[in-house]
Protein backbone atom coordinates (compact mmCIF):
# COMPACT_ATOMS: atom_id res chain seq x y z
CA UNK A 1 0.00 0.00 0.00
CA UNK A 2 3.10 2.14 0.50
CA UNK A 3 2.93 2.95 -3.39
CA UNK A 4 -0.41 4.17 -3.78
CA UNK A 5 0.62 7.60 -4.35
CA UNK A 6 2.10 6.40 -7.88
CA UNK A 7 -1.96 5.87 -8.56
CA UNK A 8 -2.47 8.92 -7.62
CA UNK A 9 -0.04 10.71 -9.66
CA UNK A 10 -1.07 8.76 -12.81
CA UNK A 11 -4.53 9.77 -12.68
CA UNK A 12 -3.47 13.11 -12.02
CA UNK A 13 -1.57 13.26 -14.91
CA UNK A 14 -4.44 12.14 -17.08
CA UNK A 15 -6.42 14.80 -15.74
CA UNK A 16 -4.10 17.50 -15.58
CA UNK A 17 -3.57 17.04 -19.54
CA UNK A 18 -7.12 16.79 -19.87
CA UNK A 19 -7.46 20.14 -17.89
CA UNK A 20 -5.20 21.74 -20.68
CA UNK A 21 -7.51 20.36 -23.61
CA UNK A 22 -10.45 22.40 -22.10
CA UNK A 23 -8.93 25.46 -20.48
CA UNK A 24 -6.83 27.20 -22.68
CA UNK A 25 -8.34 30.67 -22.41
CA UNK A 26 -8.40 30.34 -18.76
CA UNK A 27 -5.43 32.35 -16.69
CA UNK A 28 -7.24 32.86 -13.49
CA UNK A 29 -5.06 30.85 -10.90
CA UNK A 30 -8.04 30.10 -8.63
CA UNK A 31 -10.18 28.68 -11.08
CA UNK A 32 -7.66 26.88 -13.07
CA UNK A 33 -6.70 25.31 -9.45
CA UNK A 34 -9.92 24.68 -8.98
CA UNK A 35 -10.17 22.60 -12.20
CA UNK A 36 -7.63 20.88 -11.66
CA UNK A 37 -7.68 20.14 -7.77
CA UNK A 38 -11.52 19.30 -6.58
CA UNK A 39 -13.95 16.95 -5.78
CA UNK A 40 -14.51 15.10 -9.16
CA UNK A 41 -10.58 14.46 -9.20
CA UNK A 42 -10.75 13.24 -5.63
CA UNK A 43 -13.60 10.89 -6.64
CA UNK A 44 -11.86 9.08 -9.48
CA UNK A 45 -8.16 8.98 -7.64
CA UNK A 46 -10.22 7.23 -4.41
CA UNK A 47 -11.69 4.66 -6.88
CA UNK A 48 -8.43 3.91 -8.46
CA UNK A 49 -6.85 3.42 -4.94
CA UNK A 50 -10.15 0.85 -4.16
CA UNK A 51 -8.85 -0.69 -7.15
CA UNK A 52 -5.46 -1.45 -6.47
CA UNK A 53 -6.04 -2.29 -2.96
CA UNK A 54 -8.20 -5.15 -4.10
CA UNK A 55 -5.76 -5.79 -6.63
CA UNK A 56 -3.35 -6.27 -4.10
CA UNK A 57 -6.17 -8.59 -1.87
CA UNK A 58 -6.67 -10.86 -4.97
CA UNK A 59 -3.07 -11.64 -5.42
CA UNK A 60 -3.14 -12.71 -2.16
CA UNK A 61 -6.02 -14.99 -3.14
CA UNK A 62 -4.63 -16.79 -5.58
CA UNK A 63 -1.23 -16.92 -4.66
CA UNK A 64 -3.10 -18.52 -1.25
CA UNK A 65 -1.91 -22.12 -2.12
CA UNK A 66 1.55 -21.16 -3.17
CA UNK A 67 1.97 -19.03 0.02
CA UNK A 68 1.23 -21.70 2.12
CA UNK A 69 4.01 -23.75 1.41
CA UNK A 70 6.58 -20.84 0.64
CA UNK A 71 5.52 -17.23 2.29
CA UNK A 72 3.72 -19.04 5.20
CA UNK A 73 3.45 -15.61 7.08
CA UNK A 74 1.00 -13.59 4.73
CA UNK A 75 -2.09 -12.63 5.82
CA UNK A 76 -3.98 -15.58 4.22
CA UNK A 77 -1.44 -18.43 4.71
CA UNK A 78 -0.88 -17.97 8.34
CA UNK A 79 -5.05 -17.53 8.75
CA UNK A 80 -4.94 -13.74 10.01
CA UNK A 81 -7.73 -13.20 7.28
CA UNK A 82 -9.90 -15.71 6.19
CA UNK A 83 -9.58 -16.63 2.74
CA UNK A 84 -13.38 -16.21 2.12
CA UNK A 85 -13.16 -12.80 3.81
CA UNK A 86 -10.45 -11.85 1.41
CA UNK A 87 -12.92 -12.65 -1.63
CA UNK A 88 -15.79 -10.69 0.15
CA UNK A 89 -13.18 -7.51 0.43
CA UNK A 90 -11.64 -7.74 -3.34
CA UNK A 91 -14.74 -7.95 -4.78
CA UNK A 92 -16.73 -4.91 -2.95
CA UNK A 93 -13.60 -3.03 -3.35
CA UNK A 94 -13.58 -3.44 -6.84
CA UNK A 95 -16.85 -2.37 -7.44
CA UNK A 96 -17.11 0.67 -5.20
CA UNK A 97 -13.64 1.57 -7.24
CA UNK A 98 -15.14 1.15 -10.27
CA UNK A 99 -18.58 3.12 -9.23
CA UNK A 100 -16.45 6.45 -7.70
CA UNK A 101 -14.32 6.28 -10.87
CA UNK A 102 -17.41 6.64 -12.80
CA UNK A 103 -19.59 9.26 -10.94
CA UNK A 104 -16.52 11.10 -10.36
CA UNK A 105 -15.95 11.60 -14.55
CA UNK A 106 -17.87 14.50 -16.19
CA UNK A 107 -21.68 13.26 -16.76
CA UNK A 108 -20.74 13.21 -20.80
CA UNK A 109 -17.77 11.19 -20.53
CA UNK A 110 -19.63 8.41 -18.13
CA UNK A 111 -20.41 5.72 -20.41
CA UNK A 112 -16.65 6.02 -22.53
CA UNK A 113 -15.24 5.72 -18.23
CA UNK A 114 -17.65 2.59 -17.88
CA UNK A 115 -16.20 1.26 -20.57
CA UNK A 116 -12.20 1.97 -19.33
CA UNK A 117 -12.92 0.67 -15.88
CA UNK A 118 -14.41 -2.24 -16.93
CA UNK A 119 -11.02 -3.10 -19.17
CA UNK A 120 -8.99 -2.50 -15.98
CA UNK A 121 -10.82 -4.47 -13.85
CA UNK A 122 -10.77 -6.98 -16.35
CA UNK A 123 -6.58 -6.31 -16.66
CA UNK A 124 -6.25 -6.30 -12.58
CA UNK A 125 -8.08 -9.94 -12.46
CA UNK A 126 -6.27 -11.48 -15.18
CA UNK A 127 -2.87 -10.52 -14.05
CA UNK A 128 -3.92 -11.86 -10.67
CA UNK A 129 -5.39 -15.01 -11.65
CA UNK A 130 -3.20 -15.99 -13.83
CA UNK A 131 0.63 -13.92 -13.48
CA UNK A 132 2.50 -16.69 -11.65
CA UNK A 133 4.88 -18.53 -14.03
CA UNK A 134 2.94 -17.18 -16.80
CA UNK A 135 5.28 -15.38 -19.40
CA UNK A 136 2.77 -12.26 -20.45
CA UNK A 137 1.74 -11.31 -17.14
CA UNK A 138 3.97 -8.86 -17.13
CA UNK A 139 2.55 -6.99 -20.03
CA UNK A 140 -1.06 -7.45 -18.64
CA UNK A 141 0.34 -5.66 -15.30
CA UNK A 142 1.82 -2.87 -17.88
CA UNK A 143 -1.47 -2.42 -19.24
CA UNK A 144 -3.44 -1.57 -15.48
CA UNK A 145 -0.48 1.20 -15.63
CA UNK A 146 -1.67 2.19 -19.16
CA UNK A 147 -5.11 2.50 -18.37
CA UNK A 148 -4.88 5.09 -15.41
CA UNK A 149 -3.94 8.13 -17.33
CA UNK A 150 -6.15 7.13 -19.93
CA UNK A 151 -9.32 7.01 -17.31
CA UNK A 152 -7.68 10.21 -15.57
CA UNK A 153 -8.11 12.18 -18.97
CA UNK A 154 -11.49 11.20 -20.01
CA UNK A 155 -12.67 12.28 -16.48
CA UNK A 156 -12.53 15.39 -17.39
CA UNK A 157 -14.88 15.27 -20.04
CA UNK A 158 -12.16 16.25 -22.51
CA UNK A 159 -11.41 12.76 -24.73
CA UNK A 160 -14.28 14.65 -27.57
CA UNK A 161 -12.00 17.45 -28.03
CA UNK A 162 -8.57 15.97 -28.23
CA UNK A 163 -6.91 16.53 -30.74
CA UNK A 164 -4.20 13.78 -32.93
CA UNK A 165 -1.36 15.46 -31.03
CA UNK A 166 -3.15 15.42 -27.16
CA UNK A 167 -3.45 11.46 -27.66
CA UNK A 168 -0.37 10.71 -29.22
CA UNK A 169 1.06 12.72 -25.51
CA UNK A 170 -1.22 10.48 -23.71
CA UNK A 171 -0.47 7.43 -25.85
CA UNK A 172 2.89 8.00 -25.21
CA UNK A 173 2.83 8.52 -21.44
CA UNK A 174 0.93 5.59 -20.66
CA UNK A 175 3.21 3.44 -22.92
CA UNK A 176 6.02 4.93 -20.92
CA UNK A 177 4.38 3.86 -17.72
CA UNK A 178 3.33 0.58 -19.43
CA UNK A 179 7.24 -0.41 -20.16
CA UNK A 180 7.94 0.55 -16.87
CA UNK A 181 5.76 -1.85 -15.43
CA UNK A 182 6.70 -4.40 -17.26
CA UNK A 183 10.62 -4.05 -16.41
CA UNK A 184 10.03 -3.76 -13.03
CA UNK A 185 7.09 -6.76 -12.76
CA UNK A 186 10.11 -8.96 -14.94
CA UNK A 187 13.29 -7.85 -12.08
CA UNK A 188 10.71 -8.73 -9.28
CA UNK A 189 10.13 -12.21 -10.60
CA UNK A 190 14.07 -12.92 -9.43
CA UNK A 191 13.41 -11.09 -5.73
CA UNK A 192 12.53 -15.45 -4.40
CA UNK A 193 15.59 -17.06 -6.69
CA UNK A 194 18.79 -18.06 -4.33
CA UNK A 195 21.08 -16.41 -6.75
CA UNK A 196 19.00 -13.02 -7.37
CA UNK A 197 19.75 -11.33 -10.34
CA UNK A 198 23.65 -11.12 -11.94
CA UNK A 199 22.58 -9.71 -15.29
CA UNK A 200 22.80 -5.49 -15.27
CA UNK A 201 20.05 -5.72 -18.17
CA UNK A 202 17.74 -3.24 -16.35
CA UNK A 203 20.14 -0.36 -17.01
CA UNK A 204 17.89 -0.19 -20.10
CA UNK A 205 15.13 1.18 -17.90
CA UNK A 206 16.82 4.33 -18.25
CA UNK A 207 15.29 4.78 -22.04
CA UNK A 208 11.64 4.99 -20.54
CA UNK A 209 11.76 8.77 -20.18
CA UNK A 210 13.42 8.74 -23.63
CA UNK A 211 9.90 8.48 -26.03
CA UNK A 212 8.28 11.44 -23.56
CA UNK A 213 11.13 13.80 -24.38
CA UNK A 214 10.96 13.35 -28.41
CA UNK A 215 7.60 14.14 -28.10
CA UNK A 216 6.99 17.11 -25.65
CA UNK A 217 8.12 20.75 -26.12
CA UNK A 218 11.03 20.84 -24.17
CA UNK A 219 10.94 23.27 -20.66
CA UNK A 220 12.58 23.08 -17.50
CA UNK A 221 9.98 20.92 -15.97
CA UNK A 222 10.32 18.31 -17.92
CA UNK A 223 13.93 17.90 -18.01
CA UNK A 224 14.17 18.23 -14.41
CA UNK A 225 11.21 15.30 -13.98
CA UNK A 226 13.37 12.96 -16.51
CA UNK A 227 16.81 14.04 -14.74
CA UNK A 228 15.19 13.04 -11.45
CA UNK A 229 14.07 9.96 -12.81
CA UNK A 230 17.44 9.22 -14.48
CA UNK A 231 19.24 10.58 -11.21
CA UNK A 232 17.07 8.17 -8.79
CA UNK A 233 17.80 5.20 -10.79
CA UNK A 234 21.81 5.49 -11.09
CA UNK A 235 21.97 6.40 -6.79
CA UNK A 236 19.43 2.86 -6.44
CA UNK A 237 21.63 0.72 -8.69
CA UNK A 238 24.29 1.57 -6.65
CA UNK A 239 22.76 1.08 -3.42
CA UNK A 240 21.39 -2.21 -4.52
CA UNK A 241 23.85 -4.00 -6.20
CA UNK A 242 23.58 -7.33 -7.89
CA UNK A 243 22.86 -10.19 -7.62
CA UNK A 244 21.55 -9.52 -3.66
CA UNK A 245 20.06 -5.94 -4.25
CA UNK A 246 16.49 -7.55 -6.40
CA UNK A 247 14.71 -6.12 -3.57
CA UNK A 248 15.74 -3.19 -2.99
CA UNK A 249 15.94 -2.17 -6.92
CA UNK A 250 11.96 -3.11 -7.45
CA UNK A 251 10.96 -0.83 -4.43
CA UNK A 252 12.88 2.10 -5.53
CA UNK A 253 11.43 1.37 -9.02
CA UNK A 254 8.19 1.44 -8.25
CA UNK A 255 8.35 5.02 -6.63
CA UNK A 256 9.74 6.32 -9.52
CA UNK A 257 6.24 6.27 -11.74
CA UNK A 258 5.74 10.71 -10.46
CA UNK A 259 9.03 11.71 -12.29
CA UNK A 260 7.12 10.05 -15.70
CA UNK A 261 3.95 11.87 -14.52
CA UNK A 262 5.57 14.93 -13.68
CA UNK A 263 7.62 14.97 -17.30
CA UNK A 264 4.10 14.17 -19.15
CA UNK A 265 2.22 17.27 -17.16
CA UNK A 266 5.40 19.61 -18.00
CA UNK A 267 3.47 20.20 -21.31
CA UNK A 268 0.90 22.80 -18.76
CA UNK A 269 3.44 25.02 -18.76
CA UNK A 270 3.20 26.32 -21.90
CA UNK A 271 -0.76 25.71 -22.05
CA UNK A 272 -1.42 26.74 -17.97
CA UNK A 273 -0.95 29.63 -16.40
CA UNK A 274 3.09 29.31 -14.46
CA UNK A 275 1.67 29.35 -11.17
CA UNK A 276 -0.50 26.42 -11.66
CA UNK A 277 2.06 24.00 -13.48
CA UNK A 278 4.41 24.34 -11.19
CA UNK A 279 2.02 23.46 -7.86
CA UNK A 280 0.82 20.41 -10.35
CA UNK A 281 4.33 19.32 -10.91
CA UNK A 282 5.11 20.26 -7.20
CA UNK A 283 2.28 17.92 -6.39
CA UNK A 284 3.28 14.81 -8.29
CA UNK A 285 7.06 14.65 -7.37
CA UNK A 286 5.45 15.21 -3.65
CA UNK A 287 3.56 11.74 -4.52
CA UNK A 288 7.34 10.64 -4.94
CA UNK A 289 8.35 11.82 -1.67
CA UNK A 290 4.96 10.37 0.15
CA UNK A 291 6.20 6.75 -1.24
CA UNK A 292 9.55 7.03 0.40
CA UNK A 293 7.71 8.19 3.48
CA UNK A 294 5.12 5.45 3.26
CA UNK A 295 7.70 2.65 2.80
CA UNK A 296 8.79 2.48 6.01
CA UNK A 297 5.94 2.12 8.03
CA UNK A 298 3.87 -0.49 5.31
CA UNK A 299 5.43 -2.92 3.57
CA UNK A 300 5.84 -1.91 -0.45
CA UNK A 301 4.55 -5.66 -1.95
Amino acid sequence: MANLPTVWSNIIAGWVLGVCLIAFDVRDNSRLLGLVFNLQLFLVILGASAVYAAGMILNDVFDWGWDKEYRPERPLASGQVSLQAAKVMAAGLLGLGAALIIFGAAPAARLIEAILVTVLVGFVFIYNRWHKGVSWAPCVMGLCRFMLPVIGLVAVGAASVASTAAIGILLTHAASLWLLTVSITLLARHETRPDGLRSNKDFLLLLVPIPLLLILPWNGLIWVSAVGFWFWILISNRRHPLPAGVSGRVEDRLAAFPFIDAMAVGLAFGILSPLVAVAVHAFLLGCFVLVLVGRRFVPVT
